[in-house]
């Protein structure tokens, strides 16, 4: 997980929605906690992301448009925008604005550590959820309580252990709370346009969130068959809408594989290779170092149950 620090640049005001893709420059990011400054002299940009994005204003004040509505904002309140959700945000002129920006990669969490496929989640947001944009901790403190939650887990994360597992068990309980507040809410569902590509990959993504790794290889071309495609046109609309090939995500998803193996079991670091579907412990060894500067043995006396020899 990075931090970044930066300033939205503005853009067109409201001519076209762009895909600003959070985890573009790293695939392998499920989770991103950056620190921004927002433009405060123009507009910037209509975009959507592909990951579920909260916000907390540290400072200043600004508005925030979506397709249904304006939002004032100010210090200390929240913001909780859905992917494929269009929106913009600008500072007023005088009171320029600072902001956490939190994103999740729901196919990178949802799958693998809260047992519902993509096909649930979008379900649950486009049909059951009637709660985003802009909103104080007064009107909902029960979202507030969760999202400081979430970002006090996300500052100095390389410290904590089960890290990812207690981000995705806040993010549960965000979407269940959503969807219970969203019982007494009478207004439409936030506009969700999942773009086409989107779904026509969705099965391999659930495939791939449920895949045990460990029983069988998983090839690209079987995947590119589930979704009525050539492989060729599979690893194309992939590549656009998750910003990793298929090979670069399914290596992710094996990664998590072995960290949860590491960290809660106690098997040595040639099983976890294999359970985890690497073809060799090297080929394991190399793209765990390329990813976290450690090696599993070490990754494991850090955040695991003990120390393991490799």
């Amino acid at each position: 997980m990075k931090k970044s620090s930066g300033t939205r640049a503005a853009k067109s005001d409201m001519i076209k929605a762009s895909y600003w893709q959070y985890n573009q420059s790293a695939p392998e990011e499920v989770l991103r906690l950056d620190q921004c400054d927002l433009t405060s002299d123009a507009f910037t940009y209509m975009h959507y992301h592909n990951c579920i994005e909260l916000g907390v204003c540290i400072t200043g004040a600004g508005e925030c448009r979506t397709d249904e509505q304006i939002y004032a904002f100010s210090a200390g309140d929240m913001q909780i925008f859905y992917p494929f959700q269009n929106h913009l945000s600008r500072s007023f002129p005088e009171t320029p604005s600072r902001w956490y920006f939190i994103s999740i990669d729901p196919n990178g969490i949802m799958g693998r550590f809260l047992h519902m496929d993509t096909r649930d989640f979008y379900d649950l947001i486009r049909n059951k959820i009637r709660i985003s944009g802009i909103f104080s901790p007064g009107r909902y403190p029960e979202l507030a309580d969760i999202i400081n939650r979430i970002l006090d887990e996300m500052k100095d994360a390389v410290d904590k252990s089960y890290h990812i597992e207690m981000i995705a068990a806040y993010t549960c309980e965000l979407l269940m709370t959503l969807a219970r507040l969203s019982e007494n809410v009478h207004t439409a569902p936030p506009a969700v346009h999942i773009q086409h590509g989107f779904s026509v990959i969705q099965p391999a993504l659930d495939i791939l969130g449920k895949h045990d790794f460990s029983f069988a290889e998983i090839r690209v071309a079987e995947l590119a068959k589930k979704c009525g495609l050539s492989e060729s046109r599979f690893r194309c609309i992939f590549k656009t809408v998750t910003g990793s090939s298929p090979k670069e995500y399914i290596n992710e998803l094996q990664l998590h594989s072995a960290e949860y193996l590491l960290a809660h079991t106690g098997l040595s670091v040639l099983e976890i290779s294999e359970r985890s579907g690497f073809s060799d412990v090297s080929c394991f060894f190399r793209s765990f170092v390329r990813k976290h500067g450690v090696s599993p043995s070490r990754y494991r006396r850090r955040f695991g149950l003990g120390s393991m020899e490799e």
